[in-house]
């Protein structure tokens, strides 16, 4: 049996949003501890994401303040593979994946999406 697989060597390799282990003081002067996926910087602003019965949300805004802390991992990626169908067909673009043919799912606040029907490009292409 032959796999559809074959590697690729794209030229940016992403990744979502890694793990943090948010910190925030509970009512009884205790630490909580809550792991969130859901963060973003955008200049020096953290944009943070909970469910609304969420304890650590509780504390946050009783508190107004948290420690955010990141677990900083290097590795080096040996190798990557995609499946032949979501590759572009030109050789010059042989190790690019084409993003119509690739539907991926989409974890977005616990909920999963598709990528539905493009609704435009920007000019940088």
């Amino acid at each position: 049996m032959t796999s559809t697989h074959v590697p690729v060597e794209p030229r940016v390799l992403y990744v979502g949003t890694p793990i943090a282990l948010v910190t925030t003081m509970s009512p009884d002067g205790s630490c909580n501890i809550g792991p969130m996926s859901s963060v973003w910087a955008l200049g020096r602003t953290m944009v943070l994401g909970w469910a609304a019965a969420s304890q650590t949300l509780a504390n946050l805004e009783r508190e107004r303040q948290c420690v955010i802390n990141f677990r900083i991992v290097e590795t080096y990626v040996r190798r990557i593979h995609a499946d032949r169908a979501i590759l572009h067909d030109s050789t010059m673009r042989a190790n690019h994946i084409d993003t119509d043919a690739w539907e991926p799912a989409l974890y977005v606040f616990r909920d999963y999406f598709g990528t539905g029907h493009r609704l435009g490009r920007t000019r940088r292409r």
